[in-house]
């Protein structure tokens, strides 16, 4: 029997009105691209190399596009794809216009999809964010200010070495990349030097050569083709830790 799987979720106003103040949000894990699904592929079966799985997948998805383009309904184990129009059109008598009209994809789950992947499911109910879960604060050598997610914005000195707090930064049993990453409001990306990964506190050096500012700390761990996305934590940058005080 397969094992039931659990989905994390919390519950958020609900921004789009209406009658309902609140509403479930799933808190989604990992990401999966088609290197991922490439990768499990072939681990699965060994009479396959990746060479021909991702020959497949690209022969698969160029017949799916061909077939849409040429007004056909594709149907498969998992969905059913077809053209359809947006727009008005003012009468029986006439016709599309590119100004008004605008032809777009429809996709749906095929049928018994929907009850296949959400078999077995448990649901646990968390009160903050993934990111919160998972990244629990930040200690700043240089100052000596430790500060606790939601409890202010964490402060990293310009150039000098801090503490990541967190639960399961360190994966075992594979041989991961980490990644740890400032982001500016101008989407401008900075590293950070690694100097020591463990299970709940991850040691980095802050880049020297970045302005003082607000900025988004994310981590990310890569092992193989698969990447783990930990969230970003908003922190201050600060050239001397007194602007801060």
């Amino acid at each position: 029997m397969e094992e039931d799987r659990i989905i994390r979720y919390e519950v958020v106003e609900n921004s789009l009105g209406g009658d309902r103040e609140w509403r479930g949000k799933i808190l989604h894990g990992d990401r999966v691209n088609e290197n991922n699904l490439i990768m499990e592929i072939v681990r699965n079966n060994t009479t396959i190399t990746r060479e021909e799985a991702q020959a497949v997948i690209s022969l698969y998805e160029k017949a799916i596009l061909w077939h849409l383009r040429q007004g056909h309904t594709v149907t498969t184990g998992l969905f059913r794809a077809s053209l359809s129009l947006k727009g008005v059109f003012p009468g029986g008598n006439s016709s599309f216009d590119s100004r008004i009209h605008t032809p777009h994809m429809v996709i749906r789950p095929a049928k018994g999809v929907n009850k296949e992947v959400t078999k077995n499911l448990r649901f646990h109910k968390t009160r903050r964010s993934l990111t919160d879960q998972i990244l629990s604060g930040i200690y700043d050598y240089t100052s000596g200010i430790k500060e606790s997610n939601g409890k202010g914005r964490p402060i990293i000195t310009r150039g000098g070495a801090f503490e990541l707090y967190g639960g399961s930064l360190k994966i075992y049993g594979y041989s991961p990349e980490y990644e740890l990453r400032l982001t500016g409001p101008d989407e401008e990306i900075y590293q950070a030097s690694l100097i020591k990964v463990l299970p709940r506190k991850v040691t980095a050096l802050a880049p020297a050569a970045i302005p003082p500012g607000d900025y988004l700390l994310g981590y990310r761990a890569k092992y193989g083709n698969t990447a783990r996305d930990y969230g970003e934590l908003p922190v201050t940058l600060v050239e001397n830790p007194a602007e801060a005080q």
